[in-house]
């Protein structure tokens, strides 16, 4: 059995007998602002938060596997590794489909892109709202400009040391 979310952050996250039951409470889970609900809990393995998340989309699932993969290169300095980019994700509520129109379309599947802009909108660089308006547009017509997207790049690469240069990253 591989590991629960519970059992890599167990001692960060406090121990609560019915956090489950809270879930079910609008104000007890997305920080407290009503109608937010996340899907992943600490009982979740990488494995069930990655199909959780990905909402039966097969794009998704591809996205959510390479962030899995490369995360703790691309992004070493993040507290909760490989599940750090699904935990915001989860956070600004982007699931599904939303995954894989970041990725493919706004990043052309270019995970350490995505990353970047995921870090981006945990830095207060890019608000959580434009972030979910281009993962929501189906039609692909709301996106970042490539100078907004270099504009993000270089306020991350300013804040965070380790996070892996453009030129660095491998092809795949």
């Amino acid at each position: 059995m591989g590991q629960t979310i519970e059992d890599v952050f167990g001692g960060l996250m406090g121990k609560e007998p019915d956090l489950d039951k809270k879930r079910t409470d609008p104000m007890a889970s997305g920080c407290g602002i009503p109608g937010r609900h996340e899907k992943l809990g600490l009982n979740d393995t990488p494995m069930s938060a990655m199909i959780k998340m990905a909402d039966g989309n097969p794009g998704a699932v591809g996205a959510l596997g390479d962030i899995m993969l490369k995360a703790p290169m691309i992004d070493p300095d993040s507290a909760f590794g490989n599940l750090g980019p699904l935990l915001s994700l989860d956070t600004y509520g982007i699931y599904g489909t939303e995954i894989y129109i970041l990725w493919s379309d706004q990043c052309n599947r270019d995970t350490r892109e995505l990353l970047m802009l995921l870090r981006a909108c945990q830095l207060g660089i890019v608000s959580e709202a434009k972030l979910k308006a281009v993962a929501e547009d189906q039609t692909r017509q709301i996106k970042f400009t490539q100078e907004e997207m270099d504009d993000f790049n270089s306020q991350v690469m300013e804040k965070l040391d380790n996070f892996m240069p453009r030129a660095v990253q491998e092809n795949d």
